[in-house]
């Protein structure tokens, strides 16, 4: 459950499509049905949504830096679902985090599953969670990806293949969910950013050309972007930069309406590309924020060891300014092919606890833009 490997075999995506999937119920990707079938997200409290000035993340005033984890593995469709989402995120906060990375919602055994109106309203449910505690949340929508991917792929002994590549990121594809995130949460004030597909597919294997992926994330992000323009957006954190892969990232993180370099780190070379991308974006010609969106472990390493490369990782997040740092992942699971953070894994819950203090808020200078 809470295991990277469960979740994608640590790492493997892929390309580009000409099927579009097409929604005769446009109004219900505006928003729903009927006003009665949306649950709106409450404003708790009235801070500015966040915003980018320059390197920084910017909300009320002050710099933020999101330090916090993934929350993979809820129980999305059981009654449990508010009783263990209030335990996790108490559990953050007292750990001296202020962000949830909210990921993988969407049962992926149908298409039209992306509407299911009890997964939307769990979403609502965190989303106002993390409001009222003044935290902060990244929607990651590679979950309608994984959808995708699952959905059109040919091979059923595969994770995916080309057909379902394909269909994954064609940007038309996208349309009428990006509509129905951007009218639903245009107004929420604990989304930091979007997060529209990150790890993905690299040109290298010849099922998206580069220029193809590069558009996809255009696209998409324009239309994020068009529908609420309130809330920032990024690419999702990218893998596979430490070598020739085919990924553009720097047309991709200074895309228009992205505008921010990410990147998830688990490898070696994850690690020794990680000062280039910092560099690149503290650029004067680029200028924007650099967020390590998520690094992980698996329990297998020693809890000590494990504990050790954390704190690794945090110090060189605050060494080359990032704006954030996520762990994956914020769960309860103890067994060695686990990537669970939490109580059960102390001398690692240790380290997160006293690295917070790398990651405060600090008064902001120059003017903050959406």
């Amino acid at each position: 459950m809470g295991s990277k490997s469960s979740r994608r075999d640590f790492i493997k995506r892929s390309a580009f499509s000409t099927i579009a999937i097409w929604v005769s119920d446009r109004a219900w990707a505006q928003g729903g049905k009927s006003s009665n079938d949306r649950v709106q997200i409450a404003s708790i409290h009235s801070t500015p949504f966040v915003g980018r000035s320059g390197q920084h993340l910017t909300v009320d005033g002050k710099q933020i830096h999101l330090y916090g984890g993934s929350l993979y593995g809820a129980p999305w469709r059981e009654d449990r679902f508010n009783q263990y989402v209030d335990t996790w995120i108490a559990n953050a906060r007292s750990n001296g985090m202020n962000t949830i990375r909210i990921c993988d919602f969407i049962d992926n055994r149908n298409l039209d599953q992306w509407k299911d109106a009890r997964t939307w309203a769990n979403v609502d449910y965190l989303l106002n969670a993390l409001e009222a505690r003044k935290m902060y949340a990244i929607l990651d929508l590679s979950t309608y990806r994984n959808l995708l991917e699952r959905i059109f792929k040919k091979d059923p002994n595969a994770d995916t293949d080309t057909p379902g590549i394909v269909a994954a990121y064609n940007p038309k594809n996208w349309e009428a969910f990006t509509a129905f995130v951007s009218a639903r949460y245009k107004n929420s004030r604990s989304i930091a950013f979007y997060s529209i597909a990150g790890e993905c597919e690299a040109p290298v294997h010849k099922r998206i050309t580069t220029q193809e992926l590069t558009a996809f994330y255009d696209k998409v992000s324009t239309q994020l972007r068009a529908g609420d323009p309130n809330h920032l957006v990024s690419s999702g954190g990218l893998l596979y930069l430490d070598w020739n892969s085919g990924i553009d990232w720097k047309t991709i993180f200074n895309l228009p309406n992205i505008k921010m370099a990410a990147m998830h780190v688990y490898s070696k070379g994850d690690e020794s590309v990680l000062p280039t991308v910092s560099e690149w974006a503290r650029q004067p010609s680029v200028n924007i924020p650099f967020v390590i969106e998520e690094f992980g472990m698996k329990q297998g390493t020693d809890d000590t060891a494990r504990a050790q490369w954390f704190r690794k990782i945090y110090s060189l997040a605050a060494r080359y300014a990032s704006v954030g740092a996520l762990f994956w992942n914020l769960g309860p699971e103890l067994n060695s092919g686990s990537c669970d953070v939490g109580p059960q894994t102390p001398a690692v819950w240790k380290v997160v606890r006293e690295c917070a203090s790398l990651f405060r808020e600090s008064p902001a200078s120059g003017k903050g833009s959406q």
